[in-house]
């Protein structure tokens, strides 16, 4: 119950990343990231380089000086409109200046006769104040709406509306018959991304200067609404579409009627001509002939600076030159309407994918898809970027970002948990290497008895009745610690369960509460480190005044009932049977042998391959009908070099010889071959041992089917 309360944080993150995925749901934070994302998409796929068929006639700090300040003539203005219409022939021209003001009755006359009867585009701009029921500012006349909200009412779009107005006079829009609006969109970040292609002012929908001026260059004399699958009874626009031309062409608008602008590079991607120049006809003809004509002004004063995702600062005028440029290519980003429900579906299946492998695969696989999906939703966003697509990534990425941590929090408090709940049951018995190893699996192990292959450990101090009777009980304590400790240490290092402290001895087993399918094998090694060990321990004890230990260690492998047993008044995590007290007899038999470790049969053939064992002897133990092998480990195969280990097998090839002759009763045989290793190795007790037993069965000799078997002392 509690984890399926706990996996609830990362599925409703989830939900809420998968409902944001509309735009108009979005939190502000997101926005700035989606911002951040599109500035990077568009500075990488900018074409850069100058566009020739759109030139922005400048009205800049030379023309003023030698011109005169602005604002300029009319006459002067009509000039300059028949320069460039008779002179240079170009394409179209439109104002990036509103003439809002009057001049004369002769001035504002004559400018009207010169914008008759050519592609001239006027520009004007909305503003709000307050309340927009209310009336706003105006001044100029408006041209006539391009459609009526109505248009729009039953196909779920959403517009920017205006209560103001600055525009020209009425005499100028109606001699030059087409006006668009200046106004674009700025993002809270104060960046201009995209522009109102149709605004709505007075229940009409007016279209944009950029669409306009583009409209008249196409020679397109109908703009209509359109959507990608032409059915009038689906939701929204997608498309203002510009037919009756040459060709027709669609711009793409998200559901605001906004679109997104197409910019080139940073500033300087189109032509300036000088406007002093066009009206001394100093500039050249052809990189004005036919072209469509942009003009404004960057003079001091008069420049209309922008931020934009390529620069800071950034002409407007270039900003309504882009929007242009991207009509004429069909090179404006397409947001279909169907894009937030692709992409709520998508982030729900891959969040959910991730929740999934978090939760069954553990923390690094699941990282590794983690970064897989992202890498899959930003390969995807450009792909679409390239094919003219606009696919907001920011609250997917967010959102498995959130998904990812929360799940990782989720997994740390419940490990924690867990982790708190093993210790109170294994602390005590399991090493923390264990009891991390189990803190990850989903289940506590249980408590309850049952049959399982263990590797069962004894470890006893020689003689230590001897070595403490002497010692006051204090020193006894330090003794037992100084030794203990240290070995206890060695058995966790090597996964060993401690099962308990018996006075001077210690039981231990591996294969629970884990399985560990190298068990054999890691009692082995936890033995030959705890013998190797001793000389370090021994000169502890010798620094505390205490006398040196021996100890001796006995293996076994086999089956044996592991679990919480005891009664209602004392209860332990144990294992016991037939394995464990064989164990036990093991280590008992190895002192009168002079070696340190025994191990049964079972465990020398499960490691084998890793340690060189030394076979040691047939023993009757007390308590079992059947004679029982036992083996010494002499070494771990790895720790030996070639000349070690040639030098170790040739002793044991020989000791092996030896004691098939000596179960053999073959004595002449045995004892040449024993005691050359003596003499080779005159500290092995283990030699002159069985020297001397071979003297006693000779004097009496055992029975003839004698297989060697010896009744341990232990």
């Amino acid at each position: 119950m509690k984890q399926r309360i706990a996996w609830l944080l990362p599925a409703l993150l989830l939900l809420a990343g998968v409902l944001v995925t509309r735009p108009d749901w979005r939190p502000a934070m997101l926005d700035h990231l989606e911002f951040a994302l599109y500035d990077f998409w568009t500075a990488r796929s900018a074409p850069r380089g100058v566009d020739p068929r759109i030139v922005i006639v400048d009205v800049d700090e030379r023309s003023l000086s030698e011109q005169g300040r602005w604002p300029w003539s009319r006459e002067r203005i009509a000039t300059l409109v028949d320069r460039l219409f008779d002179h240079y022939k170009v394409g179209a021209a439109g104002f990036d200046i509103v003439f809002s003001e009057p001049e004369s009755a002769a001035a504002d006359e004559r400018l009207a006769r010169a914008l008759k009867d050519r592609k001239v585009v006027l520009g004007y701009y909305f503003s709000s104040t307050g309340d927009l029921d209310a009336v706003g500012v105006r001044a100029g006349e408006l041209p006539a709406a391009a459609f009526s909200v109505k248009a729009i009412e039953s196909r779920d779009s959403y517009y920017s509306s205006w209560n103001g107005y600055g525009a020209n006079l009425p005499a100028l829009v109606r001699a030059a018959g087409h006006a668009g609006h200046f106004n674009s969109q700025v993002d809270a970040d104060g960046v201009v991304r995209r522009i109102p292609m149709l605004a709505e002012h007075r229940g009409g929908l007016y279209p944009a200067y950029s669409l306009v001026l583009a409209q008249i260059a196409l020679d397109a004399p109908r703009l209509a609404l359109d959507r990608l699958d032409r059915d009038d009874s689906g939701r929204g626009v997608e498309f203002l579409e510009l037919t009756g031309g040459r060709t027709a062409h669609r711009v793409p608008v998200d559901s605001t009627l906004l679109s997104y602008v197409p910019y080139r590079g940073a500033r300087g991607s189109f032509l300036y001509v000088s406007a002093t120049d066009v009206l001394n006809r100093r500039a050249p003809i052809p990189p004005l002939h036919d072209k469509i004509i942009v003009i404004g002004s960057t003079a001091p004063g008069l420049y209309d600076l922008r931020a934009t995702p390529l620069a800071r600062v950034y002409p407007g005028v270039e900003i309504h030159a882009n929007m242009v440029a991207g009509i004429l290519d069909s090179s404006i980003l397409r947001q279909p309407r169907s894009l937030h429900a692709w992409l709520a579906w998508g982030l729900a299946a891959s969040g959910g994918a991730l929740i999934a492998a978090l939760a069954l695969l553990g923390p690094l696989p699941a990282s590794l898809l983690a970064l897989l999906l992202a890498a899959i939703w930003f390969a995807a966003a450009a792909i679409a970027w390239r094919s003219g697509l606009y696919v907001p990534v920011a609250t997917p990425l967010a959102t498995l970002l959130t998904v990812y941590f929360a799940v990782i929090v989720t997994r740390w408090v419940d490990e924690t948990r867990r982790a708190r709940a093993l210790l109170d049951l294994f602390g005590q018995y399991v090493p923390a290497e264990v009891v991390r190893r189990m803190a990850r699996i989903h289940k506590i192990p249980s408590m309850t008895p049952e049959d399982r292959e263990l590797t069962i450990l004894f470890c006893d101090i020689q003689r230590f009745m001897r070595a403490s009777r002497h010692l006051p009980a204090n020193q006894v304590a330090l003794l037992l610690r100084n030794v203990l400790g240290p070995l206890g240490q060695i058995v966790h290092q090597h996964g060993g369960t401690i099962d308990k402290y018996i006075g001077d001895a210690i039981m231990v087993f591996w294969g629970a509460p884990l399985d560990d399918r190298r068990h054999a094998s890691h009692a082995v090694k936890a033995a030959l480190k705890m013998i190797a060990y001793m000389p370090t321990i021994n000169q502890s004890l010798a620094g505390l005044g205490l006398p040196s230990v021996h100890i001796s260690v006995g293996i076994n492998t086999g089956v044996a009932s592991v679990g919480d047993m005891g009664s209602e008044h004392r209860r332990a995590y144990t294992a016991v049977g037939h394995t464990v007290n064989l164990a036990a007899r093991i280590e008992a038999s190895t002192r009168s042998y002079g070696l340190s470790c025994f191990v049964g049969v079972e465990t020398m053939r499960q490691c084998a391959n890793e340690v060189i064992f030394r076979e040691v002897d047939h023993l009757l133990v007390k308590g079992y009908d059947k004679e029982v092998t036992v083996y010494a480990p002499e070494a771990l195969r790895a720790d030996l070099d070639e000349p070690g280990l040639a030098k170790l097998e040739d002793e044991l090839e020989r000791w092996h010889r030896a004691l098939g002759h000596y179960r053999q009763q073959c004595w002449d045989e045995a004892t040449p071959e024993i005691e050359g290793l003596r003499k080779e190795h005159p500290d092995k007790r283990l030699y002159a041992m069985f020297l001397d037993r071979i003297a006693a069965l000779r004097q009496s000799p055992p029975q003839a089917n004698w297989g060697g078997a010896w009744v341990a002392s232990g």
